[in-house]
């Protein structure tokens, strides 16, 4: 299945971009030379400590559909709220890196679709492949405890866009792949990785 960006990529391009109706936020700096993502937290607001928050984009909405739409996984705040705005047909969730709060993702989706889209810098780090894999058999061994049959597939785009945020905001083609498809598009190294992690869970 192939995604196709209804906006223009123009549509986010603010110097920064934040959510402000939570006490936590994060803010995307665009400038080159900053860095890009900023974390504050206000205490006398309740607002959450040091630790892997899990953020939910549109989380007003978040229980009341559930059901019916496939989750995407991706990482950071701003990422889960850009696939919010431009891919409504999903809900968006978020933690602070591919290797944070794997088994709290893994039970907040049980029993429902689940689309992964962290950054696709796994095809040149193998740490970050590494962590892939041992989210991917988290996933499948959950699947198997609680009798779950909904499917997991990776979101797949050009890697020169690092995020499926830029991804987006580019108007590039974004693909769904099943995780047999996706092990045959990526590097030997990356496939050797997957497979010698996930063993006899690759054919879920």
């Amino acid at each position: 299945m192939i995604i196709r960006n209804r906006y223009c990529s123009r549509t986010l391009s603010q110097s920064f971009w934040k959510d402000s109706s939570l006490p936590n936020s994060i803010y995307r700096l665009l400038s080159p030379d900053a860095k890009r993502y900023i974390w504050l937290s206000v205490p006398k607001n309740n607002s959450a400590g040091c630790g892997t928050p899990i953020h939910f984009a549109g989380w007003k909405e978040f229980g009341k559909s559930i059901n019916t739409k496939p989750i995407v996984v991706t990482e950071d705040a701003i990422k889960a709220d850009i696939v919010n705005k431009f891919l409504p047909e999903y809900f968006a969730i978020a933690n602070s890196g591919i290797g944070c709060a794997q088994d709290l993702i893994v039970s907040i989706s049980r029993g429902k679709s689940m689309m992964i889209a962290f950054d696709s810098d796994y095809h040149q780090n193998p740490l970050v492949i590494k962590q892939l894999a041992r989210f991917l058999r988290l996933r499948f061994a959950d699947d198997r405890t609680s009798n779950s049959h909904f499917p997991t597939k990776i979101l797949h785009w050009n890697a020169k866009h690092k995020g499926i945020d830029d991804t987006l905001l580019n108007a590039s083609e974004i693909i769904e792949l099943t995780i047999p498809q996706w092990i045959s598009v990526i590097s030997d190294e990356s496939r050797s990785l997957i497979l010698n992690e996930l063993d006899d869970l690759v054919a879920h």
